[in-house]
């Protein structure tokens, strides 16, 4: 998707600075109405909740338009950049937040796969399935708008206790967006979840000997179906996916450790120094040794340890 078609489309990247202060407590709300189209594409390097009020628009990403009506509601994660057209009295409500100044106790929450699906989906993946876009009935509006205007209140007047007001108006809106997008997405965000949360298993334990069979047993799926989910989602084979994790660790300890090339594989996970060097080659173009001489300063000391390696 070209974000900057149509020739006169600027681009600004709105950095945490220019919304929430040192001391800010990481969360704000804004109300806005459209009349004109917004050309600008911009991203930020904050969470973005939007929530249509009335009107109408077409919201434009990265992977692809989708025209907005009241009760629309989507999530702008940061650096991903997108812009509005075609609008018509459109009005919305921004919710700004960084989740690491919120510090929210999820509990169960990481159990409910729209949860997860819609606000914890990890980079990269976010749009991949094409879940369906989320739209709040009427009641659920309702809903919503009381949140809001909690949200809203504590943040105009604020009282005492005013930051707590406005997290636990924002906690009730999430589990709101969150089991509403459970009912709507169905079987897609629990593949999700299941995938999202097996890259994270794999980017964490990649160095270890694992076996397909045996994953595919822990998530509760056979093998045929945890191959079937990772090309939906990564367009490539468990096996494959594990091979690229530890060719992209043994690049990172190549840099910055000082182990031999065979020390480096064992690290990464390979049986053979030999195996990771052929591999290696084939995804960075040239053999460990060479890589690491590329992009590395030697020292004195470095070097007395790259003359023992024994391989690539």
């Amino acid at each position: 998707m070209n974000m900057a078609r149509g020739g006169g489309a600027q681009t600004l990247m709105l950095s945490r600075s220019n919304v929430f202060s040192g001391s800010s407590p990481g969360l704000r709300v804004l109300s806005k109405k459209y009349f004109v189209n917004m050309d600008v594409v911009h991203g930020h390097e904050f969470f973005e909740l939007v929530l249509v009020r009335s009107g109408r628009g077409v919201h434009v990403t990265e992977s692809g338009e989708n025209v907005l009506e009241r009760g629309d509601v989507f999530l702008i994660r940061p650096g991903n950049l997108h812009r509005y057209r075609e609008l018509h009295s459109l009005e919305v409500v921004n919710i700004l937040y960084l989740p690491e100044r919120l510090n929210m106790p999820l509990g169960d929450l990481y159990e409910m796969s729209g949860y997860m699906a819609f606000f914890e989906v990890p980079p990269g993946l976010a749009g991949v399935l094409h879940l369906p876009q989320l739209r709040l009935n009427e009641a659920e509006m309702t809903e919503a708008g009381q949140f809001i205007e909690m949200m809203m209140r504590e943040q105009t007047e604020q009282r005492a206790g005013s930051v707590f007001g406005m997290i636990a108006g924002f906690m009730q809106l999430v589990l709101l967006i969150s089991r509403v997008f459970t009912r709507s997405c169905g079987q897609e965000a629990g593949d999700l979840c299941r995938v999202g949360r097996l890259l994270a298993f794999l980017e964490e334990h990649c160095s270890e000997p694992l076996q397909v069979s045996e994953l595919a047993r822990k998530n509760g799926v056979s093998v045929r179906t945890l191959e079937r989910l990772f090309r939906e989602v990564v367009n490539r084979s468990p096996g494959e996916y594990l091979t690229e994790l530890r060719l992209n660790r043994g690049a990172k300890l190549l840099l910055e450790s000082e182990s031999s090339v065979a020390g480096v594989a064992r690290q990464a996970g390979f049986a053979t120094s030999s195996y990771f060097a052929r591999l290696f080659r084939r995804k960075f173009g040239c053999l460990p040794r060479e890589y690491r001489k590329q992009h590395k300063i030697i020292t004195p000391s470095f070097r007395s340890a790259a003359n023992r390696e024994d391989c690539g």
